[in-house]
């Protein structure tokens, strides 16, 4: 008996086991088709393509398991990887596993060479990392299931437009454009998120909650064009990148107690932006808040010593700030008529 007929009659049985034994594994009109590395813990593309092969010859004639063939779910066992395009081209619905924590470079990818275009939910309860570009442009994705995951890299789910909402709850990095364009998101729970970098959530345009109190550092472009966005809490936070929050036209609060930088155009155009708090800011960048027509409370800020240009340019519902700014020294152009040293 060869090596690939065993793992073929191994995948059988475990997808007979998971099915009678209900191991939140549902009953579909598509097969149930269970996997795993016949060598080592890493699965990869070849031995995806053989089982699927397999099960075609031996098990249901009518299954084609050519690139972008029929449809299927996939159990994955005594697998602690997923291999870079492991599903390259074939037509998963669902995937699960209670045994990866690693899903490599474009494992799931939906976009160009390597998508997976009915992707629907991912449920790996034990991974750990989520490798760059991992599920890229799965547009069909409505749940991920991912409790255990502490890094996510660049552009993992980007452009997942149907993606709803996310519960990472053990999260410490989301990298660069990790959920740029997934215009479906509404929630995001990420407590324990210490850095989110540049364009991670830009034109996540229904995004109107997320729970970040941990985070420390917000790249450039974070949540630029988050036009649903209501109000943030940021009570760790120390620096806030160029244009993290521009165009977030439905932020009404940003309360930031710890926030020592805030970088150019940090909030520009949040046209209803009533209220910052943001008592220890030391330096502040240009245009930082410019547009902001509904700005009327700024705290207190005894650490700034320089207002740059633009700072709070057409800021027409400003307040008198006299007295909030006690060590400012420099005051560049078109700040604003209500302010005198």
């Amino acid at each position: 008996m060869t090596k690939l007929t065993q793992n073929f009659k191994y995948a059988v049985i475990m997808a007979a086991i998971f099915l009678l034994a209900g191991n939140s594994v549902k009953s579909y009109a598509q097969p149930t088709i269970a996997f795993m590395p016949s060598s080592g813990t890493t699965l990869t593309f070849q031995e995806v393509f053989n089982t699927l092969s397999d099960y075609a010859e031996n098990v249901n004639h009518n299954f084609n398991a050519s690139s972008m063939g029929s449809p299927f779910h996939a159990v994955i066992s005594g697998a602690t990887a997923l291999a870079a395009g492991c599903f390259m081209n074939f037509n998963v619905i669902s995937v699960s596993s209670s045994s990866v924590t690693h899903v490599g470079i474009q494992a799931l990818n939906c976009y160009g060479p390597g998508y997976v275009p009915s992707l629907k939910s991912i449920d790996f309860p034990n991974a750990q990392t989520i490798a760059m570009s991992a599920c890229m442009q799965c547009s069909s994705l409505t749940s991920i299931n991912m409790p255990n995951v502490e890094t996510i890299e660049a552009w993992a789910f980007s452009m997942c437009t149907a993606l709803q909402s996310i519960n990472l709850p053990r999260v410490g990095l989301i990298d660069n454009f990790a959920f740029y364009g997934c215009t479906a998101l509404q929630t995001a729970n990420i407590p324990t998120v210490a850095e989110i970098r540049n364009a991670a959530f830009q034109s996540c345009t229904a995004l109107e909650t997320v729970n970040m109190s941990a985070v420390m550092i917000i790249g450039d472009k974070a949540f630029m064009d988050c036009s649903a966005l209501q109000s943030i809490d940021l009570p760790e936070v120390e620096d806030i990148g160029i244009s993290a929050f521009e165009n977030c036209h439905a932020l009404t609060t940003a309360t930031c107690p710890k926030v020592k930088n805030i970088k150019t155009a940090a909030f520009l155009n949040c046209t209803n932006l009533n209220e910052i708090q943001m008592p220890l800011v030391e330096t502040i960048g240009e245009s930082a808040f410019e547009l902001c027509e509904a700005l009327k409370t700024i705290s207190a800020c005894p650490n700034l010593q320089t207002i740059n240009k633009a700072t709070f340019k057409f800021c027409t519902s400003l307040e008198d700030i006299n007295g909030k700014f006690p060590n400012v020294k420099t005051i560049e152009a078109d700040f604003t008529p209500h302010f005198h040293l």
